[in-house]
């Protein structure tokens, strides 16, 4: 969930690649939190999906995370090819949320599809 958080820019001074870093203080104020979790999530999923978890320095490649610009896997240190090889999407799982999956392979695509009560959908009328 995207909370205020006190110290978002020593964290990301830390933890983000000095791409990211620089790109997440020229996003509007207004804007900077989203795209800081933005960020976070979209490096998690790829840590995970590389099963490394955080044995990874999170400054060892960098992510998008500007409002508007598409998820993507932009840069690994010491392996230009290895952004090439993703596919790095992103998705809103609630307002004030953020998701991101990560797949080593290209030419993916994500669907999201909406959960609601059972009791919602059965008040809605039969169409045949």
């Amino acid at each position: 969930m995207q909370r205020p958080i006190a110290d978002m820019e020593p964290i990301a001074r830390r933890f983000f690649s000095g791409t990211e870093y620089e790109e997440l203080l020229r996003v509007p104020e207004t804007e900077r939190e989203a795209a800081f979790f933005d960020c976070w999530v979209r490096k998690e999923a790829y840590v995970k999906s590389l099963g490394g978890g955080l044995s990874i320095p999170l400054d060892s490649f960098w992510v998008s995370l500007a409002p508007g610009q598409p998820a993507a896997l932009l840069g690994v240190h010491d392996r230009s090819q290895e952004p090439r090889e993703w596919f790095l999407d992103a998705f809103r799982p609630a307002p004030g949320y953020s998701g991101a999956v990560a797949l080593r392979s290209r030419g993916c695509s994500l669907r999201i599809h909406e959960i609601r009560p059972a009791g919602e959908m059965l008040q809605e009328p039969i169409r045949i």
